[in-house]
C-alpha cells in the first residue's frame, strides 16, 4: 500500500506507466546528439542582410546566384577565406542549409562572382539612392573594413581574368556595407574602437538609467552599463555561434526520423538579436 496523495502528478504518472508495464528511459537516454552545427551568427547575419534589404539590393528575386553571393559577404563577414575554403566553411555551419547551397559545386562561387559583376552598376546606383546625402563615401565607409585590420586587405586575389579581379573587390565592399551596420547595431555590445565614429557612445536602452555601483564596477572590468561582457566583432560573432543546431535521435527508436533542436539562446545572444531589430530599415525617415 503507498499513499499517493502527496506525491506530483509527473510521479504519479511514471508510476502508472510503470504499472502498465511501459519502460521508462532517463533523460539522459532518450535523445542522443549525432551532430551539433554553430548557427547563432549565420541566423544574426542572415537576420541584418534581410532587415538591412541587402539581398534584395543584389538582385530583387531570389535565384542560385543571389544566395550564393549572400553567403560569400555572409562567410566573409564571419571568417575570410580563399572560394574554395569559404565554400566548405558554408558546411560547417548552417549557412549551406540556410540558403539551399548543400549542391553547389566548387565553380559555382565563380559563376557567381560573373552574374554579380554584371549587376554592379545597378547595386551602385541602388546604393547612391538609399543614402543619398552620403554618395559615394557609402562605398568607402562600407569597403573600410574589406582594406582594413579584420581583413587584411583584398589581396592576394587568386582570380584568373581581369572581370573576376574586379568582382572580389565589389564583393568586399558589399561584406563591409554588412559589417558596418553590424558594429553600429551592436555598438552596446562592442569595444569603443570597434564601433564605426558616428554610432560611439552609444546607450544601450536597456541599461539601468542611472549607473548602480556594480555597473560603475563592471565598466572599469570593460562591460557594458549593465554588467555584461565587451567585446570586438570577431568575439562576439565566436560567442553567436555558439547556438547550435543540434541534430538528434531517440536510442530507443532507431527508426523514428531525427529531431532538429536550437540550442536555448543565452542573454547576450538574445540581446544581439534583439538590437538588429532596432535597426532603421533603409528608405525610412529613421534610416
Amino acid at each position: 500500500l503507498a499513499n499517493l496523495t502527496d506525491w506530483p502528478a509527473e510521479k504519479v504518472e511514471a508510476l502508472r506507466r510503470v504499472l502498465k508495464g511501459q519502460r521508462l528511459v532517463g533523460p539522459e537516454a532518450a535523445f542522443s546528439v549525432e551532430r551539433s552545427v554553430p548557427h547563432g551568427h549565420v541566423e544574426l547575419l542572415l537576420a541584418m542582410v534581410r532587415r538591412l534589404g541587402l539581398d534584395r539590393l543584389i538582385a530583387p528575386k531570389r535565384s542560385p546566384e543571389r544566395d550564393l553571393v549572400v553567403a560569400m559577404i555572409v562567410e566573409r563577414v564571419m571568417h575570410p577565406a580563399s572560394k574554395p575554403a569559404t565554400t566548405r566553411l558554408w558546411h560547417t555551419t548552417t549557412l549551406a542549409e540556410e540558403l539551399d547551397l548543400s549542391d553547389a559545386d566548387e565553380g559555382a562561387p565563380d559563376r557567381a562572382m560573373d552574374w554579380l559583376l554584371e549587376r554592379r552598376e545597378r547595386i551602385e546606383r541602388r546604393l547612391a539612392l538609399r543614402h543619398p546625402h552620403e554618395g559615394e563615401p557609402v562605398f568607402a565607409d562600407a569597403g573600410g573594413s574589406c582594406y582594413g585590420e579584420r581583413d587584411a586587405g583584398v589581396r592576394p586575389v587568386h582570380h584568373r581574368g581581369e572581370h573576376r579581379a574586379d568582382a572580389h573587390p565589389f564583393l568586399c565592399l558589399l561584406a563591409g556595407y554588412l559589417e558596418r551596420h553590424l558594429r553600429r547595431a551592436w555598438a552596446p555590445l562592442l569595444f569603443e574602437d570597434e564601433i564605426p565614429a558616428e554610432a560611439r557612445h552609444t546607450r544601450d536602452p536597456v541599461a539601468p538609467a542611472e549607473p548602480t555601483e556594480h555597473a560603475l564596477q563592471g565598466k572599469a572590468r570593460r562591460r557594458t552599463d549593465y554588467g555584461a561582457p565587451l567585446h570586438s566583432l570577431d568575439t562576439l560573432i565566436a560567442e553567436l555561434a555558439t547556438r547550435c543546431r543540434n541534430t538528434c535521435r531517440v536510442p530507443a527508436d532507431p527508426a523514428a526520423p531525427s529531431l532538429s533542436l536550437l540550442t536555448e539562446p543565452t542573454p547576450i545572444q538574445r540581446r544581439a538579436a534583439d538590437l538588429i531589430e532596432t535597426v532603421p530599415v533603409p528608405g525610412t525617415p529613421e534610416s
